[in-house]
């Protein structure tokens, strides 16, 4: 199927083709579906797949060597002072994340996970939480904001890479979580973990996104992480936190605070922290919802926003 919609589809580039076809999978009918060799339901390692070595136009996410990805969805009028003010704080963060880290010894990150990530999150219907920390951030940052503007904070920067692009600003403004990774990731389906298919976090209403068949749409970030920076930003100095497979949706999210950033950012590039919740369902129910709207579209969103 790569081929033939390759080539009826020569515009697109890997990541829409591979959407395409995962989109033609879950659309099986039962029959259709039965019929599939188990094997053929997950990425096979031992071939060489046909699309291994065709490009796509944000390949340059692959070659970043930075564990996070931080990606702009915000450019509407002022929100260029709102993004560049974001990374100063996030680059003083850093900063002082790094020399707290000289400090102490590495055993202080085998803590509580659940700790950590109550510590730096903010709810999702309380965007307002914390507003005064966070101007006070604001407020340290600007001896540094004077003297790094545009690329040059993408320099310093240890733990992320940003991607900020007004020349396609049209193709990633206000984008939903699903979106951002169908652009910068590949698709992928992976069996439903049994301990997930039988937790309180289960969810009732089952798509690909979360549970169909006992498989699940997932994206492989290649072990990055996806924070995304929206209209919201500007009014709570927050930033989603996106999940690639989700234990209840994939592509559920998580305000975070950008002082906490680098912190959590550490902990999960080292795998020592998996935000979870407890088997809770805390995730920002609002962005599930527009996910799974946008994959019920199917091939519509799809075309529309990745030709």
């Amino acid at each position: 199927r790569y081929a033939a919609l390759k080539t009826q589809f020569p515009s697109l580039g890997r990541r829409a083709l591979l959407l395409l076809i995962a989109d033609e999978f879950w659309s099986l009918d039962v029959r259709a579906w039965a019929a599939l060799a188990p094997p053929a339901l997950v990425s096979g390692n031992d071939r060489v797949l046909p699309w291994a070595a065709d490009k796509d136009e944000y390949d340059l996410v692959d070659d970043a060597g930075l564990p996070g990805i931080i990606l702009r969805t915000d450019y509407s009028p002022g929100s260029d002072d709102a993004w560049t003010g974001f990374c100063s704080v996030l680059h003083d963060a850093e900063h002082e994340f790094f020399l707290e880290d000289q400090m102490f010894t590495p055993a202080s990150s085998g803590g509580d996970p659940n700790v950590d990530e109550d510590a730096g999150m903010v709810p999702a219907l309380d965007p307002d939480a914390d507003l005064d920390d966070d101007n006070d951030d604001d407020d340290g940052g600007e001896e540094e904001s004077d003297k790094d503007e545009g690329e040059g904070e993408e320099e310093e920067l240890t733990l992320f890479t940003l991607i900020s692009d007004i020349t396609a600003a049209e193709r990633f403004n206000d984008i939903s979580n699903l979106r951002a990774l169908r652009l910068l990731f590949d698709v992928s389906v992976r069996a439903v973990p049994m301990q997930e298919l039988g937790s309180t976090s289960t969810p009732t209403y089952l798509n690909q996104l979360t549970c169909l068949r006992g498989l699940q749409e997932t994206y492989d970030t290649r072990g990055r992480t996806l924070w995304i920076f929206d209209k919201r930003s500007r009014a709570d100095g927050c930033v989603r936190l996106v999940s690639e497979a989700g234990d209840v949706a994939t592509g559920d999210s998580w305000r975070v605070r950008a002082t906490h950033m680098a912190e959590l950012q550490a902990g999960l590039a080292a795998r020592a922290l998996r935000i979870d919740f407890g088997g809770l369902d805390r995730w920002d129910y609002t962005e599930r919802q527009r996910n799974m709207r946008e994959a019920d579209i199917g091939h519509a969103a799809i075309l529309s926003g990745m030709e």
